[in-house]
């Protein structure tokens, strides 16, 4: 029966993540990628993650090509890496990204990978490391840690087959089941753009949120929060000496502060009920602890 399974599967083997909020057709569903890239026609999607709520609101640009065997990193949702105007692409048959920690919850999913192996020193990237953090049912926070070579661009990526509209830090993807809005924390006052796919002739349709950080030193910390449907009432930046973070006010009641070390993966969560009790109080600390299977 439904209600004897865990709502997150680990499968190391070929390096997916499957986290849902409920069993329940109105569930939330979050997919990430950190493990091998060993065949030459897998895509170069490590780091990438996808979301669902009653339809795609984040999902891979290849469910709307007429080809459906595009590989590139812009149409998956990672942070990409631009040189001379050139992707720095993913490398097949190497070390492969590794997922550092997981810790599952009925309250909150935590997932930290480490994609820099999978670039072999390309562009300069000394590191690509990414955390999510699902605050059940509605809300994924997504820090990215990337330092690569100066004068590289760093491009945090959202492919969905939703138009977004654009608002100060905010993207709102409204579709015909759910709107998620994709709110930029870090860094402040980054460039935001949208590509619209089918200027591609292999697209039937589709866009893509470009949040794009040039600043020469070629470091960047991206912080992001996606929420469905109003989950996040506010969002507000949170650092606290060498950790980075955001506060989220629940719409539903409550807060989530979430804070990630600036440099070195972990960090710290806090989800407080709306008498201000915490309900959690952990570290994002390292270590897989696989969801049981029954």
């Amino acid at each position: 029966p439904l209600e004897g399974m865990q709502t997150a599967y680990w499968a190391p083997g070929t390096g997916q993540l499957y986290q849902r909020s409920s069993w329940g057709t109105d569930g939330t569903w979050v997919h990430f990628i950190a493990g091998p890239y060993t065949e030459s026609h897998a895509h170069r999607d490590q780091g990438s993650l996808l979301f669902y709520r009653g339809e795609w609101l984040a999902y891979d640009q290849n469910i709307a090509s007429h080809s459906g065997i595009r590989q590139e990193e812009e149409l998956h949702n990672l942070v990409r890496i631009t040189q001379g105007g050139a992707t720095v692409q993913q490398h097949a048959g190497g070390a492969p990204s590794v997922l550092t920690a997981l810790t599952v919850t009925g309250d909150y999913g935590y997932a930290a990978a480490d994609i820099t192996p999978i670039y072999a020193g390309d562009g300069g990237i000394t590191k690509a490391e990414r955390e999510i953090v699902f605050v059940k049912p509605d809300v994924l926070v997504v820090f990215d840690r990337v330092d690569a070579a100066a004068g590289t661009e760093r491009v945090f990526q959202v492919n969905s087959p939703i138009e977004p509209s654009l608002g100060g830090a905010a993207a709102a993807f409204a579709g015909s089941a759910a709107t998620l809005v994709v709110t930029t924390v870090l860094p402040a006052g980054a460039a935001t753009s949208v590509l619209d796919w089918t200027t591609d002739d292999d697209m039937n349709g589709g866009y893509r949120l470009d949040v794009t950080d040039a600043g020469a030193g070629g470091s960047t910390r991206f912080l992001h929060v996606f929420s469905v449907d109003g989950a996040a009432a506010a969002v507000t930046s949170s650092p606290d000496g060498t950790l980075l973070g955001v506060e989220v006010q629940l719409a539903a009641g409550g807060r989530a502060v979430v804070r990630f070390e600036a440099d070195a993966a972990g960090g710290t969560l806090q989800i407080f009920d709306s008498g201000g009790a915490a309900v959690v109080d952990a570290p994002l600390a390292a270590g897989v602890n696989t969801p049981p299977v029954p």
